[in-house]
């Protein structure tokens, strides 16, 4: 998966989200496959109180667990967590397509500053992905993602 691009080098927002599924982060950074479509839509209503916490203390940083400071920086966790769906095929609410797909468009990331040299393969990327966000299905994993996401 190339998902760690806009993930801190420690990998936060995976590791975060990871550990909620109750598995160790350690084992699914060598055996990815660990963390399965049953054990994320098991976690599912749990992993969004916690984003939904996360969103509502963006303006309440004494309550924040992850140091997010920024809506730029939570869109990047929902990212994230788009892309562990489309890995396990698990269900993808609603509310979490929406905020993602908001936030893979042109206009909303061109802000993070990229090179003029790396625009037009970051469009095309974000153009992949908002293509799999949008015909992702339950039940279908995809586990093959270009460089952009890693």
């Amino acid at each position: 998966m190339y998902i760690r691009y806009l993930d801190s080098p420690e990998h936060l927002w995976e590791k975060f989200l990871i550990e909620i599924c109750d598995l160790d982060f350690d084992k699914y950074w060598r055996n990815r496959e660990i963390l399965t479509r049953e054990i994320l839509e098991g976690h599912l209503e749990n992993i969004l109180c916690k984003l939904r916490s996360i969103e509502d203390s963006i303006s309440d940083k004494e309550n924040n667990c992850l140091n997010i400071d920024t809506w730029d920086d939570l869109v990047v966790g929902f990212q994230i967590f788009g892309i562990l769906i489309l890995q396990t095929g698990s269900y993808l609410p609603v509310h979490v397509r929406d905020i993602i797909l908001r936030s893979i468009t042109w206009e909303f990331d061109k802000r993070r500053g990229w090179s003029k040299y790396l625009e037009k393969d970051r469009i095309f990327h974000l153009n992949d992905f908002r293509n799999k966000i949008m015909n992702h299905k339950v039940g279908r994993k995809i586990m093959s993602f270009v460089k952009y996401y890693q």
